[in-house]
């Protein structure tokens, strides 16, 4: 699979070397953190295995990668997977993930290939909050085109002073190629939540930092992988526990109702009936043509048979009725009439006009007549045995497998054994 074959940082001075064959667009988001508390020293974490996603030849591919195991999160975050933007990203929980107050920079990696030209406009910059966090900016021109090979750009979300608040910020972009046609999923705004903390010395630190966070030579607590606060008190989880506490990184305890990795499933007292999903507590989420607490009422009166389904469509009039879609085989108000005059048994469906399909080992025009793996011949029928397999069953004066084997009558014996008995 071709891909940006690393030769070595761009950023860095280094060059990447050219690997020929179709590539597209692939922006790898890795994150940089700062490290030793409030000295504000960069420390870059090095990776042995290849980036994931992979620089794919024939997708467009941007993500944050596994470093992001640092902030909670065990999985990487993908923001384009297979040229779509995932909806984790655009459902308004993404909004709530927390970046480390020990995250200042977040160093983003994009190759564009040699077999089309993408171009970038970074369109939206912004924090919500300008008295807590700086607006973000980045280390290149907000527009321009993408570069062929892997090249490095820093963006910086800074905090202005010593105050301990969660700040918002937006990220918004958008993907072109050479047609001015936008990548799928783009225009994309991207909400996130950054952690601003004091940084004053503290000299009571080596006491009061949490969940195995240390205090460093400023007297600032340095949190441990997954937690951020002044004193690493609060475990980070991603995505977000919908309906319950994150009690450790990546671990959500549900409120009662509810389960699920991230609590967003439920607990339903009564089970929900014909085909409907428990979705949270004691709620259902019904199939089509059903509704009620659990799914029990049928939208159609009289209810759906033989496998009908209950039907939502709209008139001329432009009003809503409710009617059965009938399987093969079956019409009438609630598909409760065969189109098989005489009906079809041992199992087999009516599929038209007196037509039946039937299960296997049965044959005959209503199924009516057994079939045997072999052939039972004019001399036998396929019937049941007591294990429940089909077996020829032989007419009288035959016998074998296949009822080709000629008994011979009781007067016969007898006769015979007479005769031998005169001699």
């Amino acid at each position: 699979m071709p891909r940006c074959d690393k030769a070595a940082d761009v950023e860095g001075g280094q060059r990447w070397s050219r690997i020929p064959g179709k590539m597209l667009l692939v922006a790898i988001v890795t994150v940089v953190v700062l490290a030793g508390g409030a000295t504000g020293q960069l420390s870059v974490k090095k990776k042995d295995k290849e980036p994931y996603p992979k620089c794919d030849m024939d997708k467009l591919e941007m993500w944050i990668d596994d470093d992001v195991i640092m902030l909670g999160v065990l999985d990487p975050i993908s923001i384009i997977y297979n040229s779509v933007v995932p909806k984790q990203v655009t459902n308004p929980s993404f909004a709530t993930f927390i970046i480390p107050a020990q995250i200042d920079i977040v160093t983003v990696s994009w190759c564009a290939g040699t077999s089309a030209r993408y171009y970038y406009n970074f369109h939206t910059l912004r924090s919500f909050n300008t008295s807590i966090l700086h607006d973000p900016w980045i280390s290149i021109d907000r527009q321009g085109e993408i570069p062929p090979f892997q090249k490095n750009f820093s963006l910086h979300i800074s905090c202005v002073g010593n105050t301990s608040e969660i700040a918002t910020l937006r990220i918004g972009f958008t993907v072109t190629d050479s047609d001015g046609k936008a990548i799928l999923g783009m225009p994309l705004a991207i909400d996130l939540k950054k952690e601003c903390r004091d940084t004053r010395p503290d000299t009571e630190c080596a006491k009061k930092c949490q969940n195995n966070g240390r205090c460093d030579a400023s007297e600032v607590c340095v949190c441990s992988p997954g937690y951020v606060g002044r004193y690493c008190e609060t475990p980070i989880c991603f995505p977000p526990c919908e309906n319950g506490v994150c009690t450790a990184p990546g671990n959500c305890s549900c409120n009662a109702g509810f389960v699920g990795e991230r609590c967003d499933g439920g607990i339903c007292a009564q089970k929900c009936q014909n085909g409907g999903t428990c979705i949270k507590k004691d709620t259902c989420k019904c199939a089509q043509g059903f509704n009620g607490a659990y799914c029990q009422i049928s939208d159609c009166e009289p209810k759906c048979e033989n496998g009908g389904t209950c039907i939502k469509s709209v008139n001329s009039n432009n009003q809503t009725y409710f009617s059965c879609s009938c399987t093969s085989g079956f019409y009438g108000t609630a598909c409760e009439l065969t189109k098989c005059l005489v009906q079809c048994i041992n199992g087999g469906l009516c599929i038209g006009d007196d037509k039946c399909k039937c299960k296997k080992y049965f044959e005959g025009k209503h199924c009516e007549k057994r079939q045997c793996k072999r052939d039972c011949g004019p001399n036998g029928f396929c019937v049941k045995n007591k294990k429940n397999k089909n077996r020829c069953k032989c007419e009288q004066g035959w016998a074998g497998a296949r009822c080709r084997k000629r008994v011979p009558s009781k007067n016969n014996q007898k006769q015979q054994t007479k005769k031998k008995n005169d001699i």
